[in-house]
């Protein structure tokens, strides 16, 4: 049986990495005696994949994580596993998925973001957004990585930008295809629009994972099960 769980990882657990990570997922399985399925072969592990690894230090109240399961337990697993859990770490849903799902992490293709400086103050965003963003031809960007760097249209890449209540809200594409950071759009936004970008100054929330494209739209990844 497949489940996936969307839960909260934030406070002093922002700081904890995606194998520690996957390593407390273990222990918290185990405590709560959750019926687990595990993989066949000389060393077998559990069946539980993350949809897509946040970067350390970044808070989040939508992180996805699919598992396999023999049985359910009697008890409701939200409540059984927060008992179990930690502060910092809150399983806010999970959902029963069709036996051919595919894996989160195969379907991820966007993120939601929420984004504000952590001093409160606020810039005029809506005319620095239209200004800077939406009405220039390109806002090229070089991402790098340890064999290539490769030179990105963030015109192409954010679906969504815009200010709500004082922060900014941003949809950006994601997932093992077209990856881009937040951090990397920002940047480059926040010094054509004169913006002082010290990563240090903000806050950046990740909301929400999502599966589909711009021209039919984009859904959670929970909506694709049944809710337990």
């Amino acid at each position: 049986m497949k489940l996936r769980l969307a839960f909260e990882k934030t406070g002093e657990m922002k700081y904890i990495g995606h194998l520690d990570l996957r390593r407390f997922f273990q222990k918290v399985f185990r405590r709560s005696g959750v019926d687990m399925r595990y993989s066949e072969g000389y060393s077998p592990h559990m069946l539980l994949s993350f949809a897509m690894p946040l970067s350390v230090g970044m808070e989040s109240v939508g992180e996805i994580l699919d598992l396999e399961v023999n049985s359910l337990p009697d008890e409701e697993i939200t409540a059984l596993l927060n008992r179990n859990s930690v502060q910092g770490i809150r399983i806010r849903e999970a959902v029963k998925l069709p036996d051919n799902a595919k894996n989160a992490m195969s379907l991820v293709s966007a993120a939601d973001y929420r984004i504000r400086r952590k001093s409160g103050q606020r810039e005029p965003w809506q005319d620095l957004i239209r200004t800077f963003f939406w009405e220039a031809e390109e806002l090229l960007v070089t991402k790098k990585t340890k064999k290539s760097e490769t030179v990105l249209n963030m015109k192409d890449l954010v679906y969504s930008f815009c200010e709500d209540r004082g922060e900014l809200a941003l949809r950006i594409s994601s997932g093992s295809e077209k990856n881009v950071k937040p951090e990397l759009f920002l940047t480059a936004f926040f010094e054509r629009a004169g913006i002082s970008c010290f990563p240090a100054e903000w806050r950046i929330l990740r909301e929400s994972l999502l599966t589909g494209n711009r021209e039919k739209g984009f859904v959670s990844l929970l909506s694709l099960g049944e809710p337990l």
